[in-house]
């Protein structure tokens, strides 16, 4: 049996740490299977980092073109066929490869919806090879969207879980979103697979909050875009700006920032774009400034990243740093997994309290840091290659 593992959607640093870790959980689920790695070539090099040497020579890397943008709507509108025929040939050959053996799996980790509902029509065909597609946060355009190109994304991912097909599932990587799209009935309880999002977890040691000088520093982690509510950072800074100039917390945002975004920004919050909009920070500076950090503060709204898993988090968990946060059905589950990981508020104000009680050193709130980053290290011991893999193999098989 062997592994078709598929990222026709990807460039060369998008989606490079979830890719690793997936690969890593299938190696671990299936030790004996070769694995079969169809991505761009660059891209195909940036995961192999993540590997180790045992896992790379385990590996059979397969390049294929790696799809850039283009600009005008009538070279995007010839980009979108010549993608969409390519990946029809590419899976084309990969389901008759797979159908040779009659027990080989392909699973894709990233590809366009049209790509998807490309899968499903092969699926009619090759009715006994096992698929799987990985759902990212697009699926969450079906509830809700703000733009044309949304819409567009909706209208797409409605067609694709009306589509039938036989011996197909959907991947979900969170454990809160199986539920909502059985209750609203998209999809099928049999036909969705879900686990924990898999990451190459350090062997960080939990930091002490009382070893660290002021200023506390306070971090929004990941892209700072209107989508995530991550723009109430500058908010939250404005209502700390007191605690800010007196040297008792310092704000960051570690990661681009997106262009809606950019209309808030203030200079209470310092950022590592050097004023670029939309500015990519490399992997090598956003985890030396996530390890640097004291807290983390996510503002997703109780009906957002429902169905995204946000690697921002597991950065944050992974440095075992405390989150400050909107309550969220994530940051719920995480506490009803291992306990305390931080403070989950109702609104701003709530957090902005917090905050200040954190600079001031308040004994009451700084006294949980410990548990709380223990808490997370515990979520990372709980958690790894392993038991994703022991979790999906069991779904798959069941």
């Amino acid at each position: 049996m062997m592994i078709h593992v598929v990222d026709t959607n990807s460039a060369e640093h998008t989606h490079v740490v979830f890719n690793a870790s997936m690969i890593q959980v299938l190696m671990s689920a299936y030790p004996v299977s070769p694995i079969a790695f169809y991505a761009g070539g660059p891209h195909q090099i940036q995961v192999a980092k993540y590997l180790s040497t045992e896992e790379k020579e385990r590996l059979r890397l397969y390049p294929i073109e790696e799809k850039k943008p283009v600009s005008g709507k009538l070279r995007k509108a010839f980009k979108v066929i010549s993608n969409l025929i390519s990946d029809g040939l590419l899976f084309w050959r990969i389901f008759s490869r797979a159908k040779k053996t009659g027990s080989d799996k392909i699973i894709v980790l990233k590809a366009h919806p049209t790509s998807i509902l490309l899968i499903k029509a092969l699926k009619r065909i090759y009715t006994r090879v096992e698929a799987m597609v990985v759902v990212h946060g697009e699926i969450e355009f079906i509830y809700f969207t703000d733009n044309a190109w949304e819409r567009e994304m909706a209208y797409l991912y409605k067609r694709i879980v009306r589509t039938p097909a036989p011996n197909f599932r959907y991947i979900l990587l969170n454990k809160i979103s199986k539920s909502k799209l059985v209750l609203d009935q998209h999809l099928k309880p049999h036909e969705i697979i879900e686990i924990d999002h898999p990451y190459p977890y350090s062997k960080t040691i939990p930091t002490k909050i009382s070893q660290a000088p002021l200023p506390v520093t306070i971090a929004q982690v990941g892209g700072l875009s209107i989508r995530k509510n991550a723009h109430q950072v500058y908010s939250l800074a404005q209502l700390l700006s007191g605690p800010i100039a007196a040297g008792q917390l310092r704000f960051v945002s570690i990661g681009s920032i997106d262009e809606d975004a950019a209309p808030y920004r203030n200079t209470l919050v310092s950022d590592f774009t050097n004023g670029k909009k939309g500015g990519y920070i490399s992997r090598q500076t956003f985890v030396e400034e996530v390890r640097k950090i004291d807290y983390a503060v996510f503002f997703y709204g109780p009906e957002q990243y429902i169905f995204r898993a946000s690697g921002s988090v597991m950065d944050v968990i992974d440095f075992t740093k405390p989150i400050i946060a909107l309550r969220h059905p994530f940051f719920e589950y995480l506490t009803n997994q291992v306990g305390n990981i931080g403070f989950l508020c109702a609104d701003l104000g709530e957090m902005a309290e917090i905050l200040s009680r954190i600079g001031k050193r308040d004994t009451e709130v700084i006294s949980k840091y410990d548990e709380q980053s223990a808490n997370l290290d515990k979520f990372k011991q709980m958690y790894g290659t392993e038991f994703i893999a022991n979790d999906f193999k069991q779904q798959v098989s069941g």
